[in-house]
């Protein structure tokens, strides 16, 4: 897409605050439970754990994804980031930092370093 001008790119959010855990229903198939207790008691203290946390006064909030967008949207043509994290990136900047000159080794290797360079109209 590059040579076409068209920029492809990758915004991860980590987690945010929301109100993801008071979204989920309660399994209506009692028996389907009842034979998964131990798997239930766990994602039970797995939900209260994440969602104590998502309540933080300190944790991101959502709309820095929003922010995220606008900065790259108001970058120069050709100057953003392939990938770009939001909030806590939880190793996901790391990764992006080790496996990008991998990617990008690849498509010279193959010759297809052109596909790097977005075209400027």
């Amino acid at each position: 897409m590059a040579p076409a001008g068209v920029e492809a790119i990758l915004v991860e959010p980590g987690p945010f605050a929301t109100n993801l855990a008071g979204s989920f229903v309660p399994e209506a198939r009692t028996e389907v439970l009842a034979d998964y207790s131990e798997q239930q008691s766990i994602f039970n203290g797995m939900l209260e754990g994440v969602t104590t946390l998502l309540q933080s006064a300190d944790f991101p909030k959502p709309n820095l994804v929003a922010e995220a967008y606008l900065k790259l949207a108001e970058m120069p043509q050709g100057s953003r980031p392939t990938r770009t994290t939001v909030g806590l990136p939880l190793g996901a900047d790391k990764v992006n930092e080790l496996t990008q000159p991998i990617q990008d080794g690849s498509l010279q290797a193959y010759q297809m370093e052109y596909l790097l360079k977005t075209k400027i109209k």
